[in-house]
């Protein structure tokens, strides 16, 4: 017995003396909030024709690099790009039908899928025309984006009274 009380005071003295370490943990929870970023930019808000004959056909307009349609999402979704005729080209009462405006592709930095060959052109319908699919790189393209380059032409008819004739180009993008 005597034993058994020395051994248990040498226990309470070794682990009485022992150094005691307390530790304790917390965490704190770090969030951020990364906006939504979808925008669709044109470089002009003009397509100008200039004077045309009549009876003519003229093209590559805007010359140089064209319509620039500058394309921005970091979404991480698919995007596609549609174009369409607001209304006829109208000057008063007089208009020039839709079928006569044509586009096509001038350039792009896009990777994904134009609906249309290179080197060819098509009208521009009233309704929206799907004209691009983004690539699956392009799903969040941010800061530089992709761009679609358009050219336009429009072939005046040899009766059409003279005048200047507007409309509207509608350029949407979609997710």
């Amino acid at each position: 017995m005597k034993l058994n009380a020395i051994f248990i005071g040498f226990f309470i003295i070794i682990f009485a003396a022992a150094p005691s370490f307390a530790a304790l943990t917390s965490e704190a929870t770090a969030t951020v909030t990364i906006n939504s970023s979808f925008t669709l930019t044109l470089n002009t808000n003009s397509v100008n024709f200039g004077s045309v004959v009549p009876g003519t056909w003229k093209g590559n307009i805007p010359d140089n690099d064209g319509l620039i349609i500058t394309c921005k999402t970091n979404n991480g979704k698919p995007w596609h790009v549609y174009t369409n005729l607001v209304a006829p080209l109208t000057n008063n009462a007089k208009t020039i039908n839709s079928d006569l405006i044509g586009w096509g592709w001038k350039g792009t930095t896009a990777t994904g899928d134009f609906k249309i060959p290179s080197g060819t052109s098509i009208t521009v319908p009233f309704i929206p025309y799907l004209i691009y699919d983004s690539a699956a790189s392009e799903k969040n393209n941010i800061p530089t984006g992709s761009e679609l380059h358009l050219q336009f032409g429009i072939f005046v008819p040899a009766n059409q009274t003279a005048g200047t004739y507007t409309t509207n180009i509608r350029v949407t993008m979609t997710e």
